[in-house]
């Protein structure tokens, strides 16, 4: 009797470790594109291509068709020890993630460490995002309505970017639309020209540190915008004081500078427009987009300070999940 109770425990205990672990992989159908022109304008994409994602089901399933959360990498590409473990923490709170890395099925690595890269592949990773909804939206064990949208630095700047409008509309394939967001540290490149079609209705989380390449006062200011035109941004702002960049990435280390970086901390938001293209955020307007004025602030900020916080990354990891908890509960 005791050999046959202990015999169910193991298949139970094993049993239980394979429900959390097992990873269920998937085939993104997504496209490559060289700019945000080209894919807003509906132009054919410089290449179609296959990504490889990972399904990961909660252990505890406790509804016909659960919320998902889809977890983006930064440019330093998927690692287990910041997305991975950002994901199980995800799990075991109740959520299915997908997991993927933009960067690796194109044949492109680390491009924190690279010697020579052009401008981060936003474009593409967007249209990655937009893969995974439509995959998630047809699976049946999946809530379309509760498919939420995670990622850090490069991923955070994705994440927000998915909320546009415009952005949504042009690459939603059935009119899908992500249920919340949440950007970890993002890069604070883009923003959107202010009015009642910029945002989606769904709710937005920025998270960014005391020290980071998205000042707490460039973001208040781009709220504030979006607020005097009366249709202010559907964004809740967190600041920790004491993080840096990456906060929530082991490897990093202790808070130091990293001199060969380059950043917007400095420059204008890139508003996305309805129709034209893009504008830049300045003094609260938006005024035509002038390139070489743009990349010429980015060559002038070299350098930024990046560092993991042990203790943030489970405040801001509590912060997310109940932000998540909150907007998709049935």
């Amino acid at each position: 009797m005791y050999r046959l109770l202990l015999a169910l425990v193991l298949v139970f205990a094993v049993g239980g470790a394979r429900a959390e672990d097992a990873s269920e992989p998937l085939t993104l159908r997504s496209a490559t594109y060289s700019s945000l022109r080209q894919l807003l304008t509906g132009a054919a994409p410089d290449a179609q291509v296959d990504v490889p994602a990972l399904l990961n089901l909660p252990a505890r399933v406790t509804s016909a068709r659960m919320p998902a959360v889809v977890v983006l990498h930064s440019l330093a590409g998927f690692r287990e020890e910041n997305e991975g473990w950002q994901a199980r923490q995800l799990r075991q709170a109740g959520f299915a993630t997908l997991t993927y890395d933009s960067f690796a099925a194109r044949g492109m690595g680390d491009l924190v460490t690279a010697a020579r890269r052009g401008p981060p592949p936003y474009p593409s990773a967007l249209a990655d995002a937009f893969a995974t909804l439509s995959a998630l939206s047809r699976d049946s064990r999946i809530d379309p309505q509760r498919i939420a949208i995670l990622g850090f630095s490069f991923g955070g700047e994705v994440a927000h970017v998915t909320a546009f409008k415009r952005i949504s509309g042009a690459l939603a394939r059935d009119g899908e639309q992500f249920a919340a967001h949440i950007a970890y540290y993002p890069a604070g490149v883009y923003g959107v020209v202010a009015g009642e079609t910029a945002y989606t209705d769904a709710p937005i989380l920025i998270m960014v540190g005391g020290d980071d390449t998205l000042p707490k006062a460039k973001v208040e200011a781009y709220l504030a915008y979006e607020k005097a035109s009366g249709h202010p941004a559907p964004i809740e702002l967190v600041t920790y004081p004491e993080a840096s960049h990456g906060w929530t990435s082991p490897s990093i280390g202790p808070s130091r500078e990293f001199p060969y970086l380059a950043s917007t901390q400095k420059c204008p938001f890139a508003l996305i427009t309805p129709r034209q293209g893009l504008q830049l955020l300045i003094d609260g307007q938006p005024r035509p987009f002038d390139d070489k004025g743009f990349e010429a602030c980015i060559r002038d900020n070299l350098g930024y300070t990046m560092g993991f916080n042990e203790a943030v990354r489970r405040q801001s990891t509590e912060a997310a999940i109940g932000f998540l908890k909150r907007h998709l509960s049935q």
